[in-house]
């Protein structure tokens, strides 16, 4: 996978996280089942029948509550409470009380009045002010922690007073409750698994306290395993939301990516490899072609080589005689040349390896080469001896040179250096000629692609075959114009002649 692949993922990767963390994960454990619960205690009542009254003999008492969602309009849902608390021997209530309350779903605070209707998520270790079974508000203050079946909880206590006097109108006197709870609180969840109260109802007569109610419950065996098995349940989903979710997306997405990467690889290869077919078939026609051709040509040249050099020894020592007899044989070398190209490309010829000295190469090369006056070749000072063929180097140099000297326009210095490092030589060819385009720069090496009129485009082709069998590499830069050629001194024996 590339680098830009990795960085698109690893970006995709916490986008994701973030937008599960922060939107998608709060939004799941917003479920109605936090809020739709069900839950009973047990305990005991004494009543009066009026103020001064004794109170009655201890009566066993259940109390049930349930809250249940009975509308809902985005974030803002209407919970229905119904408190009952009823005689065990009769089944009679004595007293019960229903509530419509609009709570927001995710923080479960009112919207109509201050404090939480129910303890909210992820609790923490400080006081809050929640509902009461009489649907008033109670400020809760956290005791610690508890263990409860395995179940780590927040202890909390709280105590309030009321004035209740609306609820006993035949008594005639002011009536006020004292009431506490005692809440375990699952902290994840908010889950109240275990719940338990003590209210006291009395008037305040000439300062004392005369009780006309006093009634005590703690949760059911039953009741407290139904909500520590809901909460260890809920326990086990919000770790799923918040760790393997996460992560199982972020594979999925890398699992895409890399996919994606592989496709869009494998398309590319298969381009390519068409690409290449083509190309191939086209070079193998042309090569055909070009040796034919270059064939056919090489025996007349020959011809014309001989006589031209037969000329030589025509006694004619005149000016034009002289000149014409030079056209010519630059003319026979530049078609000589151009041929030789054509042969060099389409010929594949392993190597012949040998010891070789890469300034007498440069020499060799430089003695077909007819060169303009104005031209000056700086060859190095130094001398590099390398293992490779001796007749595709000098080839190698020769074009090169040849290239550089076509680039120069005969006016200019061409400056040719060996450096040797380790176990490698570096050639550069350095021209003062116009410096080259980058769209052309990246052509060069391309067969049948030139840019001068009459150039065969096969030279530096010929020239990349030629480094490349001795497991070279090859290279131009501008400022000024210079070929790189990088070499290893000793080519292995068991060199691929295979020409790429």
């Amino acid at each position: 996978m590339g680098a830009k692949s990795l960085s698109i993922n690893i970006g995709i990767g916490i986008f994701v996280m973030i937008l599960w963390m922060f939107v998608i994960s709060p939004e799941l454990k917003t479920t109605n089942e936090l809020i739709e619960l069900n839950a009973e205690n047990t305990g005991f009542i004494q009543i009066s029948d009026n103020v001064g009254d004794p109170l009655s003999e201890p009566i066993k008492m259940e109390f049930f509550w349930t809250k249940k969602i009975t509308e809902e309009n985005g974030n803002e849902i209407m919970i229905h409470t119904v408190y009952d608390y009823r005689d065990m021997n009769t089944d009679e209530s004595f007293w019960t009380v229903e509530l419509d309350e609009l709570v927001d779903k995710k923080t479960k605070r009112y919207l109509e009045k201050p404090g939480f209707f129910a303890f909210p998520t992820n609790l923490e270790k400080k006081d809050y002010d929640v509902y009461d079974v009489g649907g008033s508000i109670m400020p809760y203050k956290f005791e610690g922690v508890e263990e409860l079946d395995g179940l780590d909880v927040f202890k909390f206590s709280g105590t309030v007073t009321f004035d209740i006097s609306s609820e006993y109108p035949d008594f005639g006197e002011e009536i006020f409750e004292d009431y506490s709870a005692v809440n375990l609180i699952e902290p994840i969840t908010g889950i109240d698994v275990s719940f338990s109260e003590k209210f006291t109802d009395y008037a305040v007569i000439n300062g004392e306290k005369i009780p006309v109610l006093d009634a005590w419950d703690e949760p059911t065996a039953f009741s407290e395993s139904v909500l520590i098995k809901k909460a260890k349940d809920l326990i086990i989903l919000y770790s799923i939301y918040d760790k393997i979710v996460p992560i199982i997306i972020s594979l999925f997405v890398l699992a895409i990516t890399i996919a994606v990467e592989i496709i869009l690889k494998l398309r590319r290869n298969l381009l390519a490899q068409q690409e290449s077919k083509i190309k191939n078939e086209r070079l193998v026609t042309i090569g055909e072609l070009a040796a034919r051709i270059a064939h056919d040509i090489r025996n007349p040249l020959t011809i014309i080589k001989n006589c031209n050099d037969t000329l030589n020894f025509v006694k004619d020592d005149s000016v034009k005689f002289q000149k014409n007899l030079e056209r010519t044989e630059r003319a026979i070398n530049r078609i000589t040349h151009q041929v030789e190209g054509i042969m060099d490309f389409v010929r594949y010829s392993p190597l012949d390896i040998v010891q070789c000295s890469l300034l007498e190469i440069c020499k060799s090369a430089l003695m077909g080469i007819p060169l303009e006056e104005e031209i000056k070749i700086n060859l190095p000072t130094n001398d590099v001896n390398v293992l490779g063929d001796k007749i595709k180097l000098e080839s190698l140099m020769y074009n090169l040179i040849i290239n550089a000297v076509q680039s120069t326009n005969n006016q200019e210095l061409i400056t040719i250096r060996f450096t040797e490092s380790n176990d490698t030589v570096t050639i550069d060819v350095e021209d003062q000629g116009t410096p080259i385009p980058d769209d052309i720069k990246e052509k060069i090496f391309e067969p049948l692609f030139t840019t001068k009129q009459s150039g065969t485009g096969l030279g530096l082709v010929s020239c990349k075959n030629i480094v490349e069998q001795h497991k070279g590499t090859i290279s131009v830069r501008n400022d000024p114009v210079t070929f790189t050629i990088v070499l290893p001194l000793n080519v292995s024996l068991d060199v691929d002649f295979k020409i790429k």
